[in-house]
């Protein structure tokens, strides 16, 4: 990596400080591209540079949260889920999650109904489909829509405690309530998915 590769991501990571700094205190709608060059020491036009606007910069954000997520649907969380012990899972799952606290943090104040779509994708659907026969026609069903939705924010509230409370709650607690939440709501939607 060369002295203006150096720069260029130096500038990038200092950009995102900034505008998570800014998204945190403000909200996005009251953050402007001057705020975050202002808080970042650069030019409007090395922020051009890097991103197009301010929602170019939150859908990189997104686009980042989901891939480090979708990592750590690993085979370890898949097995679990055919196991139906989330043991191992909720620790991976916990701890992608408090890796990422700031950004989730902010996420959720700007795009709450997309990070839930995220958690029912990662965490729901994607291990369920892998030993649920016709899962993605069963989720037609108008009361397996309901659950699944409960669900979700369900556990978009439990992440949502978590970034906040995260420094204040032990790691071992989290692990404790988020596998009790993943068995419990775990086995309630294999129950309705029997059911229909």
């Amino acid at each position: 990596m060369n002295k203006d590769d150096l720069r260029f991501a130096r500038t990038e990571k200092l950009i995102e400080e900034a505008f998570l700094k800014n998204v945190e205190e403000k909200g996005f709608d009251k953050t402007s591209v001057s705020d975050i060059c202002r808080d970042a020491g650069i030019s409007r036009h090395a922020f051009y540079t890097h991103y197009e606007d301010k929602y170019r910069l939150l859908d990189r954000f997104m686009e980042e949260l989901d891939i480090t997520l979708q990592e750590g649907i690993t085979q370890e969380v898949l097995d679990a889920a055919r196991s139906g012990n989330f043991d191992h899972s909720s620790k991976r799952i916990v701890r992608d999650i408090a890796a990422n606290r700031d950004v989730i943090r902010v996420l959720l104040k700007c795009r709450r109904e997309e990070i839930t779509k995220m958690m029912e994708q990662l965490y729901l659907d994607i291990p369920t489909s892998m030993y649920v026969e016709d899962y993605w026609d069963r989720i037609r069903e108008d009361r397996l829509r309901i659950v699944r939705a409960s669900i979700s924010n369900s556990i978009t509230g439990f992440v949502e405690e978590a970034v906040n409370q995260g420094g204040v709650i032990e790691a071992e607690k989290l692990y404790e309530w988020f596998n009790d939440i993943s068995n419990y709501f775990g086995n309630y939607y294999l129950k309705q998915l029997r059911d229909i």
